[in-house]
């Protein structure tokens, strides 16, 4: 809105929660006189766009205040203090909680985090991002044989840490970023985001007025965040006591002097076996991870339970010997299902082994019964 209507502003945002969580903004701006009540009028017209005629809304939504130089300076440096780890705030007060100023910096922090809330933004200033990349470079070192002395002189004043001159160098205030004289310089990554997305990354700086080709690297080493390799003991691979699984714990507790912990079973044995293994704490062809994962496939085989067996005909199981069928039986059961067949009969297997033993099986209201196969005259058939 402040570029649609040409109005110069720039400054320094700074959010910090209230008591509730919201998000509340902090403001630095500087600007032209004359155009200071439109800006306000813009500003407030947008703190008020979202329920703007509820009740107290025009009261605490959205307040100006008109201040000196000092004073400005001093209110915003207040809030980026409160905001990082409460410096130079011993014996202030918040106004919302009463709480310590500078007890409330690491809950500030971890709530900006939590949500992923920029904290610090410069408005209508040069790009941070030059800045940090040129003070990345080393200290007192030119680079005005590289670029020229425009070039120079921003690095020189980021080096310094001399803000305002960075700005002067880099071509003043509400400067479009591809005039200013520094710019970051981004180049295509390796990896790509969760959306398979190409990802670009800083690798350093370039001068628009020289050509986007000509950079100057800064960053030649690429970091990463991996996982901290745990420290275990060799392969004990102990539980610690945890909540049962369900309200019911039918488990007694340890009596006398008995702190030892259950051993774990095979399968939770070799799932963290594998987890060290994938964490290259430990190689694959270590003697202690083939004995867990034989011994785990070991414990995973169903066992038969002898004692029960399963007298639907419907269900395989292993035929004893004595239940095999011999070679004449099985002979017999292709005559009987051909025979079966041409009654329009789809018999099952039980059925048949049944009928080649001399067994009589009904078909709707029919009965059939075979010659056992040592006494095979022929076939014959009987019908009720």
């Amino acid at each position: 809105a402040f570029k649609d209507n040409d109005l110069q502003v720039y400054g320094l945002r700074v959010v910090e929660p209230h008591h509730d969580g919201t998000p509340h903004w902090h403001m630095m701006l500087f600007c032209n006189p004359r155009q200071r009540n439109q800006i306000i009028e813009i500003m407030r017209r947008y703190a008020l766009k979202e329920d703007g005629d509820e009740r107290g809304a025009a009261r605490n939504r959205f307040q100006a205040k008109h201040l000196n130089r000092g004073g400005a300076a001093g209110y915003i440096a207040k809030y980026i203090s409160k905001n990082i780890d409460g410096y130079a705030l011993d014996g202030q007060l918040d106004n919302d909680t009463g709480r310590p100023l500078k007890d409330t910096a690491a809950a500030v922090t971890a709530w900006a985090s939590t949500w992923r809330i920029p904290q610090f933004k410069t408005v209508g200033l040069p790009t941070m991002g030059a800045y940090r990349e040129l003070r990345k470079l080393p200290r007192g070192v030119s680079i005005a044989d590289e670029f020229d002395e425009r070039v120079e002189a921003a690095r020189a004043a980021a080096d310094s840490g001399d803000f305002a001159l960075y700005i002067s160098a880099q071509g003043g205030a509400n400067v479009p970023r591809d005039c200013q004289t520094v710019r970051v310089a981004r180049s295509p990554s390796d990896e790509v985001n969760e959306y398979e997305e190409e990802v670009e990354r800083v690798v350093g700086i370039y001068a628009p007025h020289l050509g986007a080709r000509h950079i100057h690297i800064t960053r030649t080493t690429d970091w990463r965040i991996v996982p901290k390799v745990p420290v275990v003991e060799p392969l004990t691979l102990k539980s610690g006591i945890a909540a049962p699984r369900s309200p019911v714990n039918n488990c007694g507790k340890l009596t006398g002097g008995d702190t030892s912990l259950p051993a774990s079973t095979p399968s939770e044995h070799a799932a963290a076996v594998l987890n060290l293994v994938d964490d290259g704490v430990i190689e694959w062809n270590d003697p202690e991870v083939v004995r867990a994962l034989r011994g785990a496939l070991k414990h995973g085989l169903r066992r038969p339970n002898r004692q029960q067996r399963n007298g639907s005909p419907l269900k395989p199981y292993e035929i004893a010997p004595s239940a095999r069928l011999s070679r004449s039986e099985r002979l017999q059961i292709t005559r009987i299902r051909v025979d079966l067949a041409q009654n329009g009969i789809r018999p099952q297997r039980w059925e048949l082994e049944a009928l080649a033993r001399g067994a009589t099986v009904n078909y709707d209201g029919k009965k059939f019964t075979y010659p056992v196969a040592d006494e095979w005259p022929g076939f014959w058939h009987q019908f009720e």
